[in-house]
């Protein structure tokens, strides 16, 4: 029997899923079995009525024994699914909502053209300017019960439809431009204008490539140390690279004396009585400053991924995942290009805004849990 869509054509939120199962074969209604169950219970606790959404699926039949790769050609879809995500695509862009939330792998492929639900569950997309949040299909949830708490997340955050852009950001700086930041930072946090900062860093092998800092004040900046040509690192490979006295790949940043010169900021920062907060922070990046640079971190009051473990030791603990839950940014992570400067300095700009923006709403979570003494 074929599964019709259900749901008023007005609606704010299109729930998108994959395909009837058994049970929404026999109905012909779309999340009439166990998985639309879970689904609505999901849905109410995240403060949305199912009755309330437009339900619509990719394919409107069911798979031979519910593999839905009956509807591929190989790798590519086949006619009749070619047809079905051409039909969908146009009712999504009839209707208009304020925003889609696509359930499971196929319906994040069918809408967005991406695969690895995995990789972008959670994190904002767009169809045609609507926000699209894809999560897990609750078919896997019954599966994997615990991943209830992140698709509730997931749904809360579809509520407000609200996509957060990145800040303006200082890359490539100057040499004054960095001690003006410090300067500034430090000027800032003695009159109480902020109350923390967060840093990252990205590495190329065993070495610092750039370092970001973010006072959710200033701009943030990007501090690179290691500059690349393009052609020069893709062919050597980013786990073979050296430094200039070693390979003519990589190239330093500043010279010897202004590299001096921006250390010695950086540890006027650390040394400021400054909150730092870092993600991994504890077990690589701060190991890994101290012995490259000699740089040591007076005030290090909080490692977001160690935080989030004590909250939620069940649930995933990378910056990815936490970004996908604690904040509005997009996903700014899986289509980054480690061969180019700009493109790493940003990404490292935007692993600083995220710890920042994490730290304060865990540090909120340890005191309501009473877990903060613990951590």
């Amino acid at each position: 029997m074929l599964c019709q869509d259900v749901g008023p054509p007005d609606a704010k939120i299109i729930l998108v899923g994959e395909a009837p199962g058994k049970n929404e074969d026999r109905t012909g209604i779309p999340f009439s079995g166990a998985a639309g169950t879970l689904l609505k219970q999901m849905l109410t606790h995240s403060g949305i009525r199912f009755a309330d959404c437009y339900v619509t699926n990719v394919m409107n039949v069911q798979p031979p024994n519910n593999k839905f790769e009956y509807f591929y050609d190989g790798k590519l879809p086949g006619a009749s699914l070619e047809a079905s995500i051409i039909k969908l695509r146009d009712k999504l862009e009839a209707i208009r909502p304020q925003v889609i939330i696509t359930l499971g792998a196929e319906a994040l492929r069918a809408v967005c053209n991406k695969r690895k639900i995995t990789a972008y569950r959670g994190t904002w997309l767009s169809f045609r300017d609507i926000p699209v949040l894809p999560t897990f299909h609750p078919a896997y949830v019954l599966r994997q019960y615990q991943s209830h708490v992140v698709v509730e997340m997931d749904f809360t955050k579809a509520v407000s439809s609200y996509i957060k852009e990145p800040p303006e950001m200082i890359l490539g700086p100057s040499l004054q431009q960095v001690v003006h930041w410090v300067d500034i930072a430090i000027r800032d946090f003695g009159i109480k204008k902020y109350g923390r900062i967060a840093y990252d860093i990205e590495t190329v092998g065993k070495h610092i490539r750039c370092i970001a800092f973010t006072n959710g004040c200033q701009r943030p900046i990007c501090i690179p140390f290691i500059r690349f040509k393009s052609s020069d690192l893709a062919k050597v490979g980013t786990t073979r690279v050296m430094l200039q006295s070693q390979s003519q790949a990589a190239g330093s940043y500043w010279s010897s004396r202004d590299e001096v010169h921006v250390l010695n900021a950086i540890q006027r920062l650390f040394d400021s009585g400054i909150e730092i907060v870092g993600q991994n922070s504890i077990g690589f990046d701060a190991p890994l400053l101290q012995d490259e640079f000699g740089l040591h971190i007076r005030e290090h009051i909080m490692d977001t991924m160690h935080a989030w473990h004590c909250l939620y030791s069940e649930l995933p603990m990378g910056l990815s995942f936490l970004c996908s839950v604690l904040t509005d940014y997009a996903n700014y992570w899986t289509d980054k290009v480690t061969t180019d400067d700009i493109s790493e300095w940003k990404y490292n700009v935007m692993d600083a805004v995220v710890t920042l923006e994490v730290s304060y709403k865990i540090e909120k979570e340890l005191k309501e849990s009473n877990f903060e003494h613990a951590y």
